[in-house]
């Protein structure tokens, strides 16, 4: 059985010099403020999730576990610019699958 969860991340960034930010999610001062994902098994769709960690509108309690169990049924990642997205979510303290499809690198390679 093949299960692909859809990731998409939002965070904080930092100001630099002038028109340059911090997008690292090792920098302390950046925070992880929401998650979006979608589970896929053998080719359903499952609902949308959404979930907010550092929002100024408030936070889910449940955001970390409802996030971990998704990714702990997962087989592949996906993600638009994956390596970003999941280096955010590993130094979150997520555990995530070791297969990682990267959007943004196969729209690279196939033009």
């Amino acid at each position: 059985m093949t299960t692909a969860i859809v990731v998409d991340v939002e965070y904080t960034t930092t100001p630099l010099d002038k028109d340059k930010r911090d997008f690292n999610p090792y920098n302390p001062k950046n925070k992880l403020v929401s998650a979006g994902w979608k589970l896929i098994e053998n080719g359903v769709k499952g609902n949308t999730e959404y979930k907010f960690f550092h929002h100024a509108e408030g936070n889910d309690p449940d955001a970390f576990d409802k996030l971990q169990s998704a990714l702990d049924r997962a087989t592949i990642f996906v993600g638009h610019n994956a390596k970003s997205d999941y280096n955010w979510l590993v130094e979150c303290g997520f555990n995530l699958p070791s297969t990682i499809h990267c959007t943004f690198v196969a729209e690279y390679v196939l033009a």
